[in-house]
């Protein structure tokens, strides 16, 4: 599962200048597709060992891997920890490329 924390997200000063037109920052952050940045994931041994090689590039920490709830529990595979320290899963509601018809 993945685990975002809602706190760390990087937010463009152009997006949260959107918000006076009604629109929520966060909801477009999460699922708009317009205002992104590249997502990967990195032991944090390496974490390091890849800011060395990349200095000129600032990376943002936004959450972490984490293992499988038990059994019988939620199967959510991304969560969002929000600022009240609420977690709560995402669900898909961006654009789909590979969606058929």
């Amino acid at each position: 599962q993945a685990r975002i924390e809602e706190d760390t997200l990087p937010l463009s000063k152009a997006l949260v200048e959107w918000q006076h037109l009604g629109f929520e920052a966060m909801n477009l952050a999460l699922f708009g597709g317009e205002d992104y940045e590249l997502l990967f994931t990195m032991s944090d041994d390496s974490h390091a060992e890849v800011l060395r090689h990349i200095s000129d590039v600032s990376i943002t920490r936004i959450g972490e891997i984490v293992e499988s709830l038990e059994s019988g529990e939620s199967d959510r595979t991304v969560e969002i920890v929000r600022s009240s320290g609420c977690v709560e899963g995402l669900d898909s509601k961006g654009w789909d490329h590979f969606k058929v018809g």
